[in-house]
């Protein structure tokens, strides 16, 4: 299991000088799906502009990971000229993506292009997440009671096998006043109180579902978390999107909503060779987790699908990792 050969690896950490403390130079956004602008720069170049950037970065205390997100096998010269340069590829939990069909303009739309199994399972959701209302937050709300809401997003955070950092709900209340109509937030209450709430980012290629916070002790009773993401394809249309990223995790309950999963690489180098040496040999070491892919559209493959998905993840596999190498 990768907890073992990652004790293994931390045990080793001291000979490595590390400290605990790891300054990494990352190209890209870690905290949301990004369509990799900078990939069609030239391998080289992209490799000098790092090279570059960390030398800058190195004056404030020595950087020594680099990190490139997210590439897709699209951006093949860029691979493999980062590949020659030392770079290794780790491939991430795909990005679970649904594209809308033009001919959709309302969710009878969506319903009317799901099998008849999947009909079911949306009216089903639906009749059990019923007592829930849903309403959108404007700025001034938001920035009075986003405390209410934090517990619901520390609920989804310690449920994750990895989180980056901390994340505060007062950011959306500034999301929401730079953003204006390009960020929702949603809140779902059940009885008045706060069990739920959903955000999104517009840009100008689709919808993103950026963040969920959930009272886990109603989410399976009400059908909550379906029930948004249902409520993001309602969402996507009216503001006339024409696909949405879910983002990575929980890819199974995505798929059965029609996302399709979209592979992505992490591209990783460490400073020193020996450690990078190791790193390309720790990275090759992760096992691989099935997971099943549901087709809920007429005319596409009704049958479940088994999808082996390397299980290495942005949080457990690098960051622990790559620590242990600094």
């Amino acid at each position: 299991p990768i907890s073992e050969w990652m004790e293994t690896v931390l045990a080793a950490s001291p000979f490595f000088g590390c400290d605990g403390r790891t300054r990494i130079l990352l190209i890209g956004d870690l905290m949301l799906p990004d369509t990799a602008s900078h990939s069609s720069l030239p391998a080289a170049e992209l490799d000098r502009a790092i090279a570059w950037l960390q030398e800058l970065e190195s004056r404030e205390g020595e950087v020594r990971l680099r990190m490139v997100k997210e590439l897709s096998a699209e951006d093949a010269d860029s691979l493999e000229g980062l590949a020659a340069a030392g770079y290794h590829r780790l491939h991430t939990e795909p990005e679970m993506v649904l594209r809308l069909e033009r001919s959709w303009k309302t969710m009878e739309d969506y319903k009317a292009a799901l099998t008849k199994k999947y009909r079911q399972r949306h009216r089903s959701a639906r009749k059990k997440g019923a007592s829930v209302k849903c309403r959108e937050l404007g700025a001034k709300e938001l920035s009075a009671r986003h405390y209410d809401f934090q517990f619901l997003l520390d609920a989804v955070s310690e449920q994750s096998a990895f989180c980056l950092a901390p994340e505060s709900t007062e950011l959306y209340a500034r999301l929401k006043e730079e953003l204006g109509e390009d960020f929702v937030f949603r809140l779902y209450e059940l009885d008045g109180r706060p069990v739920g709430f959903s955000t999104a980012i517009r840009t100008p290629e689709g919808l993103i579902a950026h963040r969920v916070g959930l009272d886990y002790s109603v989410n399976r009773s009400n059908k909550l978390y379906q029930n948004m993401l249902y409520d993001y394809v309602g969402l996507a249309m009216e503001l006339g999107c024409r696909q949405i990223s879910y983002g990575r995790s929980a890819m199974e309950i995505k798929s059965s909503v029609g996302a399709e999963p979209q592979g992505r690489f992490l591209m990783v180098r460490h400073a020193d060779w020996i450690s990078n040496h190791l790193l390309g040999w720790v990275l090759s070491m992760a096992k691989e987790t099935p997971w099943t892919q549901r087709h809920p559209f007429k005319g596409r493959p009704a049958k479940a699908v088994e999808i082996v998905q390397a299980e290495k993840k942005i949080g457990c596999c690098i960051l622990s990792c790559l620590s242990a190498l600094a």
